[in-house]
């Protein structure tokens, strides 16, 4: 339907934009900050969604230990934020962007490990997707932060390693969120992502 690829192109224009107006908070703001104010952004913006749905179904009726999972889902995608404003802060752009990205070749390869069968467009989507990491990674140009020496080779690597990193803290939320979205409200699941995650980012700033 045509709502879907409304929201598609919603969340891809998103998902591309966060990083540049994140990096054009400049350095005043920590990468902590950035990443606990994203959270408590979210979770307001949607707030008046939730207390709708709150009233209208109620609590999600999720087991003990799914209840477990949501706390965990939130962690895994805090990390994922947190993880590239970090990156942010001590590589390029480019690099921030396209390694943090590369969920989609992190879940292929763990898929691969299993013995699960790799449908050949996947392998093909792996595929681009690391030929675009290695351009992007001989990018050695910092972002836009002042206090950034675009020559510090070590600490580009640093920033592309933790940028990657924040690959695999989605994959690990959407693994999770995939066993715990079809339980809950969509606006209720969200909320507990970002409010449980803002938290847990304001106790590691603290």
């Amino acid at each position: 339907p045509l709502i879907g690829y409304i929201l598609l192109f919603c969340g891809f224009f998103a998902l591309s934009s966060v990083g540049t107006a994140l990096d054009l908070q400049g350095k005043s703001v920590t990468p902590t900050m950035k990443s606990y104010w994203r959270q408590t952004a979210a979770s307001l913006a949607i707030l008046p969604m939730t207390i709708h749905s709150l009233r209208r179904d109620g609590l999600p009726k999720l087991s003990w230990k799914q209840w477990i999972l949501f706390p965990l889902a939130a962690m895994a995608f805090g990390y994922m934020t947190t993880s590239f404003v970090v990156a942010l802060s001590m590589t390029s752009l480019a690099n921030t962007v396209v390694l943090a990205n590369l969920t989609s070749l992190v879940i292929i390869i763990a898929k691969g490990v299993m013995g699960l069968p790799v449908l050949f467009l996947e392998g093909s989507g792996a595929l681009i997707g690391v030929t675009g990491a290695v351009i992007c990674s001989r990018d050695t140009t910092a972002s836009n932060h002042d206090s950034i020496d675009v020559n510090d080779d070590s600490r580009a690597l640093a920033g592309n390693i933790i940028a990657l990193s924040a690959s695999f803290g989605m994959a690990a939320y959407l693994v999770i969120a995939k066993s715990l979205r079809p339980r809950c409200d969509l606006f209720v699941f969200m909320f507990g992502i970002f409010f449980i995650s803002s938290f847990l980012v304001l106790a590691f700033m603290l």
